[in-house]
């Protein structure tokens, strides 16, 4: 294990159990701290650190709490096999740490793409047969504000806010939950959409059609219309050929184009 820090608290701009805690998460992420191993004492970590016992407690209890680690009696502090037992918090920490290296991840990406899209068809499709018209008319009013010319931050932030009602409408406080975690708002995230996903004319078509279809409570209907506006299209660009997995028999066509799935 590395026994120097990667960066320093001011340079992190965090507390110093911020510090610490992506320090040893950065030893087990990448393997220096390998599955099974055990962590070193806390004496030694607070050497390591330069930092007091609580500081290192306060980190090693956070890294438990997402289960990255498992702390035994006497028995020490265990790295655990996190991609098996880790909670959905690791998700968006592991965004925030490609963004950091500005490494491309293929299958956090892919994943996060992925995600994003199911999630959003399954919301869209319970909105259509549960929400209230005043959800509806939400939606219409936030859609109303946005163009293909809308500044890219401004409709980034209109998007969430259609989401946002369309959870509501969904009527499922699972996925409120989920579309509350960190991973929603993590700046990764947004990089991550914005780069693998155009925004033009069609898209602004899709919208309305999918307000028509949540109007007619259509839930065919809207998720063709969540899954053009959600595509990712390969290109030469083996990261963007990569996330381009699809699960179809073709593409999706767009909405209005009298197509009525994939191609």
């Amino acid at each position: 294990m590395d026994s120097t820090a990667h960066m320093t608290p001011s340079a992190n701009g965090g507390s110093l159990v911020d510090w610490v805690f992506g320090e040893i998460f950065e030893d087990i992420v990448s393997g220096s701290a390998p599955v099974g191993s055990r962590l070193p004492s806390e004496r030694a970590l607070t050497e390591r650190f330069g930092v007091n016992r609580q500081v290192v407690r306060e980190a090693l209890r956070r890294l438990e709490q997402i289960r990255m680690v498992s702390a035994g009696q006497g028995a020490g502090t265990t790295v655990e096999d996190w991609q098996r037992t880790g909670t959905f918090e690791l998700f968006g920490l592991l965004l925030a740490r490609a963004a950091q290296r500005g490494e491309p991840d293929l299958l956090l990406s892919r994943s996060l793409l992925e995600m994003r899209l199911e999630f959003s068809v399954s919301v869209a499709r319970l909105c259509a047969l549960n929400a209230d018209l005043e959800v509806f008319d939400a939606i219409e009013a936030v859609i109303k504000g946005m163009t293909p010319h809308t500044d890219p931050v401004e409709r980034t932030r209109r998007g969430w806010e259609i989401w946002s009602l369309m959870v509501d409408g969904s009527d499922n406080l699972g996925y409120r939950l989920l579309f509350n975690s960190s991973w929603v708002e993590a700046a990764a995230t947004v990089a991550i959409m914005n780069q693998y996903s155009s925004i033009g004319p069609a898209d602004n078509v899709a919208l309305h059609s999918m307000l028509t279809a949540l109007r007619n409570r259509d839930a065919d209907a809207v998720e063709l219309a969540v899954r053009w506006m959600f595509r990712i299209e390969p290109t030469d660009d083996a990261v963007t050929a990569g996330l381009a997995r699809t699960r179809t028999a073709g593409p999706i066509s767009p909405p209005g184009s009298g197509r009525v799935g994939p191609d």
